[in-house]
């Protein structure tokens, strides 16, 4: 069975509901998935691939934070008594007293023991639940056997289908996750959660803490088991961790007490820990070198300079290797990737 990449890509998105990132079609691409569909024509295997690299991705989004580096300036006298009053009215909210009573017997962990309670509550929940995002037409039928009237009847159809069929209708696979913290430790940790287990309901609490104080989730859940007050810092820089990438982003919470000077201080020093130096200005012709790279990733480099010279004869090109050599560069800066070519060489030994 032979078809064309580019339509078979479209076909296996359209199934997902989804657009499929580049990297992920490469993967494919590499681990031989594309000739295993040509010689079987099962689209079920693609789809189930990209769904598990999608909710791959999505537990690593989920500890995100994690990796970035957040650094807390400490509060001063008046921020640690609005700490301490509003945790005094946090615990006498009736979910906080609820759950305590009914999950902790009324009694306090302490922080130490934390992360062991979490993890037996987990053993006892079950295994973090996977939530399915279904795509359906109000109008759509399965198999002629009419619309579905009502949503238990589309739940039973549903739950009734061969994973081959439930395919079609599924556009989205996700887990829910727990954050939590413990003693002399920066990282934030995440557990995957049963729904409706215990670790469930305590995140409902935290939520609510977090909507109404302003709490991160993983202080409110330490505040709901121990009582240990979360402290309202003066401010709060998070900055990427291992390397900085262009659409990354310095992240300051501010107290609005503090100072034009003290904040400009903060990002200075944040900035300067991401990103060394000036800044260097991109020329309009850079910018569109960039993205002209994008849009036209299929041809070969005296193609893609020949179909630059048309659209931008200001900015011309005598010789195809100057244009690849700036457009790559061009792309570099402003994406902080190397680019890929997609395209076939120009010619035995050039450089793309």
């Amino acid at each position: 069975m032979v078809i064309h990449q580019d339509a078979l890509r479209r076909k296996v998105a359209g199934v997902l509901g989804r657009p499929i990132p580049e990297g992920y079609w490469r993967y494919l691409v590499r681990r031989g998935y594309l000739e295993d569909y040509t010689l079987t024509g099962d689209l079920n295997v693609l789809v189930k691939e990209l769904r598990a690299l999608f909710a791959a991705d999505q537990e690593n989004r989920a500890a995100a934070a994690s990796r970035d580096e957040t650094k807390e300036i400490p509060p001063d006298e008046r921020l640690l008594y609005l700490s301490e009053i509003l945790a005094v009215e946090a615990a006498r909210l009736p979910e906080v007293v609820r759950f305590r009573e009914k999950y902790l017997g009324g009694r306090l962990l302490a922080f130490k023991d934390v992360e062991a309670w979490i993890h037996q509550t987990k053993q006892a929940d079950g295994p973090g639940s996977r939530w399915y995002t279904i795509a359906l037409r109000a109008d759509h039928t399965l198999k002629h056997n009419g619309p579905f009237p009502r949503l238990r009847d589309l739940l039973q159809t549903l739950s009734a289908l061969p994973d081959s069929e439930l395919d079609r209708f599924i556009s989205e696979v996700s887990t829910e996750f727990l954050n939590y913290a413990v003693p002399d430790d920066n990282w934030q940790r995440t557990i995957p959660i049963q729904h409706d287990g215990v670790l469930y309901h305590l995140k409902q609490v935290a939520r609510l803490l977090e909507r109404t104080y302003g709490w991160q989730e993983s202080q409110a859940v330490v505040f709901t088991l121990t009582g240990v007050i979360p402290l309202i810092p003066k401010a709060r820089i998070r900055t990427p961790l291992v390397y900085f990438r262009p659409h990354d982003r310095i992240k300051l919470e501010l107290d609005p007490r503090l100072s034009a000077d003290e904040v400009r201080d903060l990002y200075a020093k944040a900035r300067n820990k991401v990103f060394k130096g000036r800044d260097r200005p991109m020329s309009k012709k850079h910018l569109e070198l960039a993205l002209f790279l994008v849009q036209n990733p299929n041809h070969t480099w005296r193609e893609m300079a020949a179909l630059w010279n048309e659209k931008h004869p200001e900015w011309a090109y005598t010789v195809w290797q100057n244009f690849s050599r700036d457009a790559r560069a061009a792309y570099r800066r402003l994406t902080g990737r190397k680019w890929v070519h997609q395209g076939a060489r120009t010619q035995k030994g050039s450089d793309d």
